[in-house]
C-alpha cells in the first residue's frame, strides 16, 4: 500500500496483496477516480472487505472492479442511500454474497459481470426496477437470487451462463425479459422457472 499525506494519492491502483498482515489492515477513506470513497480492510488471506460510505447515492462505473485492482474484494456493505449500481462496478471481483438495499432502483449493464465466486444475491425491499444487460453474466457459482415485486425489466443475457441457478421465481410486475436472459450453453441446471 502506498502511504501518503494526501488521500488523493490513494486509490485501488495503489493497493497490492500483502503477505505480512496477520489479521487485518485498515486503510481509512480511499478515493476511487475522485468520485467513490470506500473503506478497505485487508483480512487474513489477502482478501479485501469494503464498506460503501453513507453519503454516496451511486456505486460508480468500475468503482470496485478488476480494472481498479480490486479483484480480491470478497465482501462489501452498501449503504441505504445507494440508488444505482453502475456498469462494471464489481466486474471480476471475488464477491461471495451481495445484499442490494431497497434504495437501489437500477443495476446497470455488467455490474456483476464475471463474479465467479458470487453465490447469493439478496435484494431487499421493493425498490429495484431494472437489471441491465449481462449484469450477472458468467457468475457460475450463483445459486440463488430473489426478484422483488417492483422489478419491471430483466435485460438481455442478464443471467447468461449462470449454470448453478436452478430455481427462479419472476414476479408478475416484470414486463420485459431480454433475449438469452437465462441461457446456459450445454447441460443446464435450471429446474424451475415460475412467473407469479
Amino acid at each position: 500500500i502506498k502511504l501518503s499525506n494526501s488521500y488523493s494519492e490513494l486509490s485501488c491502483h495503489n493497493l497490492i496483496p500483502l503477505n505480512s498482515i496477520s489479521d487485518f489492515c485498515l486503510c481509512k477513506w480511499i478515493p476511487i477516480f475522485g468520485i467513490n470513497f470506500i473503506e478497505i480492510r485487508l483480512d487474513s488471506g489477502n482478501e479485501w472487505v469494503a464498506q460503501n460510505p453513507t453519503n454516496l447515492s451511486t456505486v460508480a462505473r468500475s468503482a470496485y472492479s478488476y480494472d481498479s485492482n480490486c479483484r480480491n474484494l470478497f465482501s462489501i456493505t452498501l449503504s441505504s442511500n445507494v440508488t444505482k449500481i453502475e456498469s462494471r462496478a464489481f466486474f471480476n471481483t471475488s464477491l461471495r454474497t451481495i445484499t442490494i438495499p431497497s434504495s437501489v432502483t437500477e443495476i446497470q449493464d455488467r455490474a456483476f459481470y464475471h463474479c465467479r465466486a458470487l453465490r447469493s444475491v439478496v435484494i431487499e425491499g421493493s425498490g429495484l426496477k431494472t437489471i441491465g444487460e449481462y449484469a450477472f453474466y458468467v457468475d457460475t457459482a450463483l445459486t440463488s437470487i430473489n426478484f422483488p415485486n417492483s422489478l419491471k425489466s430483466i435485460k438481455r443475457a442478464a443471467f447468461m451462463h449462470c449454470s448453478r441457478l436452478d430455481n427462479i421465481v419472476i414476479p408478475d410486475s416484470v414486463t420485459e425479459i431480454g433475449f438469452e436472459c437465462f441461457y446456459v450453453y450445454g447441460t443446464r441446471r435450471l429446474r424451475t422457472l415460475k412467473i407469479s
